[in-house]
């Protein structure tokens, strides 16, 4: 009885984070549009095409967001199965981390903005985020490995 209340709470809380992980795409798919409009912009396009551009480019993206949290949902309700929920999602939130950071430095490393235009606060706190992230990821993959290989001991020892 008390596994079946355990499961039922770390499908919620699967369901909870795929909610988080949306919201978090839904921030990098507004600043990859932002993005490509910029480095499109600067590649001395058409006028007559931005707007097409813009329009495709919103679209995709969002396609590719929308297909992001179907997956994401799926992957975290298969990690319930396999005690692996706080990895799987800090591995989603490490890659959209990771995209949102270079929506960030794209504009200036490509040179259409200088280096004092960028919100320092901002990329502190993103790149500090991903660190505690990757921290906490590679803790659970240790913490995966080492239940792994006892279980693996204590089946020997049957």
């Amino acid at each position: 009885m008390e596994t079946d209340k355990g499961r039922k709470l770390l499908v919620l809380i699967s369901y909870l984070l795929t909610v988080v992980t949306s919201v978090l795409g839904f921030i990098v798919w507004l600043n990859m549009k932002e993005t490509v409009m910029l480095l499109v912009i600067a590649g001395s396009v058409s006028r007559w095409s931005l707007s097409a551009i813009e329009n495709f480019s919103f679209l995709i993206l969002g396609m590719i967001w929308l297909a992001v949290v179907y997956s994401s949902q799926n992957y975290y309700a298969k990690a319930v199965t396999y005690k692996q929920l706080a990895n799987r999602f800090f591995t989603f939130s490490i890659i959209q981390i990771v995209l949102l950071l270079f929506c960030q430095l794209a504009p200036i490393v490509s040179g259409l903005f200088p280096l004092e235009s960028i919100n320092g606060n901002f990329v502190i706190i993103e790149m500090l985020a991903l660190l505690v992230m990757i921290f906490c990821l590679i803790a659970g993959r240790f913490n995966y490995w080492k239940d792994r290989t006892e279980d693996s001991r204590q089946k020997e020892t049957f």
